[in-house]
């Protein structure tokens, strides 16, 4: 925009500069006319001045004091008196022709008044030529210049409309290139916030990974407590096993007691501690089975939920992956469309100051 502000400017001063130029070489132009019309001037005053003073040589030599010729110098006066109204004005005046001079004294003959008055016509017709001769010119040069200025005054306001032109181009062309920089930074935006979602992303990614090797090691506590669980219960059915083989043994005991019942007291005091310890076996077998069933199914319980919330975390982050992935690709065709729009912009944008270069050059020739 700098550079393109800086040509502007300087076509603008080169197209002022030349018009500046071509204006002061057309006044240059007609005050060289007007020196050249003046020194015709003189000169054909100074032939003008001469014939007039041929024809005073020429007067009769037997005119008398008393009688003075005519003065030619008055009509020179008044020619030079006019010829300097025509330098201050567009339209010369015409020059008035003398009175006639009149006899002062009446000692003067005839022939002496014929040829003053001979003299005096010729002084008038020469002093008349010469203004008509004058006047054309000094009209042609008026005219000249009238049609120079108009024509140098035309061709400003056209140099001026193809700049003017040239700058609403400009200004189109700075105009679609703030549009194309804002869509850039709204696209670098969408951008930036794809990006960090997708960052986001990543971390809920490594954080479900993490989540599967919790799973995975809970997995293995399971195996380990399903495992626990097994041989819990291997042993409690061989503790199962031995306390049906106490109460087979009871049952014997009981029999051998029953038998035995007609030995004595002796006996019966045995049989009872034979029953004692048969009961404390057998609540210490069912205490041992009541424990055993409550560690295996807080094990089962805890191992199954831990899997649980494991696979429903496991869900939520492939869900979050995918929605990620959505967003980055969006984000992508969107800044995609954005540099297409400034590659446009651009191409347009060089085609406007390839135009406005053209214009400047068109200005420069035709200056």
């Amino acid at each position: 925009e700098g550079a393109l502000s800086q040509r502007r400017a300087t076509s603008e001063k080169d197209t002022m500069s030349s018009v500046d130029k071509n204006r002061q070489a057309s006044l240059e132009a007609g005050k060289r006319k007007l020196e050249a019309f003046k020194q015709r001037k003189a000169a054909m005053k100074s032939a003008s001045q001469r014939s007039n003073m041929s024809h005073e040589d020429q007067a009769p030599a037997d005119v008398t004091e008393s009688s003075p010729p005519p003065k030619p110098s008055a009509y020179r006066d008044k020619l030079e008196e006019q010829l300097g109204a025509m330098n201050h004005s567009p339209s010369p005046s015409p020059i008035v022709a003398a009175p006639p001079v009149a006899a002062a004294e009446p000692s003067v003959d005839d022939s002496m008044l014929a040829a003053v008055s001979t003299n005096a016509t010729y002084a008038a017709q020469a002093d008349r030529a010469v203004n008509d001769d004058l006047a054309r010119e000094h009209a042609q040069l008026l005219d000249n210049l009238e049609r120079e200025r108009s024509e140098w005054a035309s061709r400003e306001i056209e140099l001026r409309a193809q700049a003017d032109d040239a700058r609403r181009e400009l200004n189109a062309a700075r105009a679609e290139a703030a549009e194309a920089s804002a869509q850039l930074e709204a696209a670098n935006s969408k951008v930036a916030a794809a990006r960090l979602m997708a960052e986001s992303e990543a971390k809920a990614v490594a954080e479900a990974k993490g989540h599967k090797a919790e799973i995975a090691k809970l997995a293995a506590a399971k195996a380990e407590a399903d495992a626990e669980v097994a041989r819990k219960v291997d042993e409690l059915k061989l503790a199962k096993e031995d306390i049906a083989a106490y109460l087979a043994k009871n049952e014997e005991i009981s029999a051998k007691v029953s038998k035995a019942v007609k030995k004595g007291k002796g006996i019966e005091v045995e049989k009872k501690q034979l029953e004692v310890t048969v009961a404390e076996l057998r609540t210490q077998l069912e205490q041992a089975g009541s424990a055993y069933a409550a560690e295996l199914a807080q094990a089962t319980g805890s191992a199954d939920n831990a899997a649980m919330a494991a696979k429903e975390e496991a869900r939520d982050a492939q869900r979050r992956l995918a929605d990620a992935s959505s967003a980055l690709e969006a984000a992508n065709a969107a800044r995609s469309d954005a540099e297409a729009k400034v590659s446009a912009l651009a191409e347009s944008l060089a085609a406007a100051e390839s135009a406005a270069a053209s214009n400047e050059a068109a200005v420069a020739e035709a200056n």
